[in-house]
């Protein structure tokens, strides 16, 4: 304990750390106790199943008695020499007496000390295997509990904790357990547990897996504790946790309780099959128990099992702060936070970050999550050195590129290098790979590769089966960089590949709000605005021409711009005189609209130099879900969407019931149609609607038109594109019940293959590069195999009698294939391994899709009446393919 062997000790405990099996004791990395010193070390030192000696020419009276201690109780040896001088005749005795029980070693300096510890402790390892071939049960699960530790003192290490704060937090279970809510039981048995970064949903998984160990080791009763990382369960959980019990019991029999981290590691949607598969087994093995933990992922949403990470109290973040600051936080630096600051805080790690900017920072304070990232990763950068800066981006860089796997320490750096990133506690091995300590810090480091463009965005775009990789890191880039910075990542996105570009926007920028942040001069903002939407423009085209603010020929309109405070004044000019690209607006504009600027808006900047980007996309997102809302693309060459439409407007001209009529005649319907059109234009009228009850207007001069070409070609009636009701029910009731089940069943049929279509010609027409990253484009062609569940089984207190409800999901189809759609009767059920096995078929068939692609499957009630049910039903799958990219919101448009 002297002083100058401190730092040897401390290389000493970090190099054993690195081993999960391992719980590694020192004195002065332990909590406070009320024992006294002499008692605490020595009952460790009979506790321990090694003792390491570092000696050098002198021994200590407290040494002296551990080594005594240790020989008493026949503990087992390493000791390590510093240095060469000559020993102390008292330190030469007891160097004799424990050769016969030490591995020996020598190290001449500091630096050396943990290789020389590495080769002895494989020595000791060895020796101890030959005579113990296999590890019991009891000590493979202690291992399992070490390993849990481990992990979780690495996760406060990493963002700058010491390691004694470090194994104090570790060893208080309270803190990171998480309610009980968000756990599975008995009754709920498979949990998917999300978060955004830094939520605790990994602390919290760690705190649920060490109470089973507990409970374990206390009474022996299962289940058996099992802690994956979703990688491992790729090739089948079953398969998975078999190998994880080997030794402790079999889960088939014991049950189990499973812990899954980061599903949203493996690619998009791997994790909704992962879930599957987990139901199975939950349902199958005994008293078992699943928890999946995951970043929030589209494919996810809305499933039952999903619980979502609660955000801590502001109580609890600051005293997270306090403790780690050391100090109380004055009320007036509270208040002069920011709310994204105070909203990231209610995340443990960003709590923590603060707490440290706290202990660490003198002035300032941070002003956006961004700041706190950039502060942390700038603190990792200082803690191991300039020297190793170009280590941990080159680690971190080729992380990424292994969806956040190990790399091999030879392609990271020298040995020496690798040794010291290891001894920081920023990096960790990995079945023998080097793994950077947390997530965030591959991603942050990456972020700082594509800032300084050690890594280009080109050579991303390059290899674009791999873009998904680099969501994280970009967002992080855009986030904390310049304004030209981000830009010069977002627009070469945006371009080419649009659909990624709109979800790193919005994991890059969050919901704009007045933080403080001041706006920038008028022509600043309203540059970043017209770039942001001319790449916009380019990489949605040809939707542009109905959804953003542009001319006859395609140009965005003239923009007028007016910086106020924290927000942008804004408005597009209508009018006939020319403009500039770009003019400053004037209070006057805005104070009388006209038709010159018939809309006017204002956006907060907010944090982040790239809040453009974000306003450019809302912009799109508005119009969008105003634009599937109302139906309003049109699709001349789509046949099914025709047909519908006349079909539609022809019963509301006639005014008949859409429910049982099935064929019209045209030449009555030219006639009245045609008396509407003459009226409207002895007025002058350029157009004219038509509307029966509650249904939609038509446009009388196109339903006349279509009418006339259809007289012109022969055509005498209208037939309606879906199957009609053709059961005679006195009784009444739900619309159900006015159809046979043969006719429910062509129904459904043709109301899907219509939809087929329908979708397929608005992506083909409309959403030109989009239509890459929309999930269900990139299935097609695909079969939706389906069952029509028919709801006639009186049942007392059921709401939906007689309301028919369809349900299936897409079978991919070799490409070149025709979409089509099959139903049959059947109950309301899906079978869960089946539908697993159909993911996996998908992400087979569809390899360049199979990091993001979500699959198709569920069911809704259907209104076999609706004679418009063929395209809300494909603009429904469109708006969740758009949803998926952030250009919709989650509320379904129809219902």
């Amino acid at each position: 304990m002297r002083g100058e062997f401190m730092e040897a000790r401390e290389a000493a405990v970090n190099a054993l750390d690195r081993v999960p099996f391992l719980a590694v004791w020192a004195f002065e990395f332990t909590p406070p106790s009320p024992e006294s010193a002499d008692t605490t070390y020595l009952r460790h030192v009979r506790e321990a199943d090694l003792v390491i000696w570092l000696t050098g020419t002198e021994v200590t009276d407290a040494v002296a008695a551990e080594i005594e201690e240790g020989l008493a109780h026949h503990r087992d040896f390493v000791v390590i020499r510093l240095g060469s001088a000559a020993l102390t005749p008292r330190c030469q005795e007891l160097f004799d007496r424990v050769k016969s029980r030490a591995k020996y070693g020598r190290a001449t300096s500091v630096d050396d000390i943990p290789q020389v510890l590495e080769l002895a402790m494989r020595d000791v390892a060895a020796r101890a295997l030959r005579g113990r071939p296999s590890l019991g049960r009891l000590p493979l699960i202690e291992q399992l509990g070490r390993a849990s530790r481990a992990r979780c003192v690495l996760r406060w290490q990493t963002p700058g904790l010491g390691r004694a704060e470090a194994l104090t937090m570790a060893d208080d279970p309270s803190i990171g357990a998480g309610p009980e809510s968000v756990l599975p039981n008995a009754e709920h048995p498979v949990v998917v547990l999300s978060g955004e970064m830094g939520a605790g949903k990994s602390l919290c998984a760690e705190r649920h897996l060490q109470r089973a160990l507990q409970v374990l080791r206390e009474n022996g009763s299962p289940p058996v504790p099992v802690w994956l990382r979703a990688k491992e369960v790729q090739g089948g959980l079953r398969a998975a946790v078999k190998a994880a019990c080997d030794g402790i019991g079999d889960p088939r029999v014991r049950g189990a309780s499973i812990v899954i981290d980061g599903i949203d590691e493996v690619g998009s949607d791997l994790g909704a099959a992962m879930l599957d598969e987990a139901r199975e087994v939950a349902f199958t093995w005994p008293t078992t128990t699943i928890l999946l933990t995951t970043r929030p992922l589209s494919s996810l949403r809305g499933v039952e099992e999903l619980r979502l990470m609660p955000a801590l109290e502001d109580d609890e973040a600051w005293e997270i702060v306090e403790r780690v600051a050391g100090h109380e936080v004055p009320l007036g630096a509270r208040h002069g936070l920011p709310k994204q600051v105070l909203d990231s805080m209610r995340r443990p790690l960003f709590a923590l970050i603060y707490g440290i900017w706290q202990r660490q920072r003198q002035h300032g304070q941070p002003r956006s999550q961004g700041d706190l990232l950039a502060f942390f990763g700038e603190r990792i950068e200082r803690q191991t050195g300039r020297n190793l800066r170009e280590v941990l981006i080159r680690l971190s860089v080729a992380s990424v590129r292994r969806e956040l796997d190990g790399v091999p320490a030879a392609d990271v750096g020298s040995a020496s290098e690798v040794q010291s990133l290891l001894d920081a506690g920023v990096v960790t091995e990995r079945s023998g790979d080097i793994v950077p300590g947390l997530p965030v810090l591959a991603q942050w480091f990456a972020a700082q590769a594509l800032l300084e463009q050690r890594v280009t965005i080109s050579e991303i775009l390059e290899r674009l089966d791999d873009i998904d990789l680099w969501r994280y890191p970009l967002a992080l880039a855009v986030a904390t960089g310049s304004s030209a910075k981000a830009s010069g990542l977002l627009d070469p996105l945006m371009r080419e590949v649009p659909g990624f570009a709109f979800v790193v926007i919005d994991e890059a920028l969050p919901s704009v709000a007045l933080d403080g942040t001041p706006a920038p001069p008028w022509e600043e903002a309203g540059a970043a605005m017209r770039q942001a939407l001319e790449a916009i423009a380019v990489g949605i085209s040809p939707l542009e021409t109905a959804t953003l603010p542009v001319d006859q020929a395609g140009r965005l309109l003239s923009l007028g711009v007016r910086s106020s405070g924290q927000h942008v004044d804004y408005s597009f000019w209508h009018g006939r005189d020319e403009r500039p690209p770009l003019f400053p607006l004037t209070l006057d504009d805005l104070r009388t609209p006209g038709p010159e600027f018939p809309v006017s808006g204002f956006s907060a900047v907010g944090s982040g130099a790239a809040w453009a980007w974000r306003w450019a996309r809302d912009q799109l997102k508005r119009e969008l879900d105003s634009q599937i809302k109302q139906r309003a693309f049109d699709l001349p060459e789509c046949e099914p969407w025709i047909a519908e439409r006349i079909w539609a407007a022809a019963i509301a001209l006639a005014g008949v019931s859409d429910l049982r009529v099935d064929r019209l005649e045209i030449a009555p319907l030219r006639e009245e149609i045609e008396e509407i059109v003459r009226d409207a234009r002895s007025m002058g009228a350029q157009r004219a609607t038509f509307q029966r009850d509650s249904r939609p207007e038509f446009d009388a001069f196109w339903f006349a038109t279509e009418l006339g070409e259809r007289l012109d070609r022969g055509e005498t009636e209208l037939r309606s594109p879906l199957p009609r009701a053709d059961v005679s029910n006195s009784k009444g009731g739900m619309v159900g019940m006015f159809f046979s089940d043969e006719q429910l069943v062509a129904l459904a049929t043709a109301m899907y293959e219509n939809a087929l279509a329908i979708y397929q010609a608005l992506v083909a027409r409309w959403f030109g590069k989009l239509g890459h990253r929309l999930c269900l484009n990139a299935m097609l062609p695909a079969r939706f195999v389906g069952r029509v569940i028919i709801n006639r089984t009186e049942r007392e207190g059921r709401f939906d009698y007689g309301l028919p409800y369809v349900e299936g999901e897409f079978e991919v189809q070799d490409i070149g294939a025709e979409s089509s759609a099959g139903f049959a009767i059947g109950e309301r059920s899906r079978d869960l391994w089946e539908s697993s096995e159909q993911y996996e078929r998908l992400l087979h068939m569809r390899p360049d899709a199979a990091r993001w692609i979500t699959a198709w499957r569920g069911g809704s009630y259907f209104r076999p009446g609706d004679i418009e049910a063929s395209s809300k039903l494909a603009y429904t799958w469109l708006h969740r393919d758009l949803a998926h990219l952030r250009l919709a919101g989650m509320t379904r448009p129809f219902v």
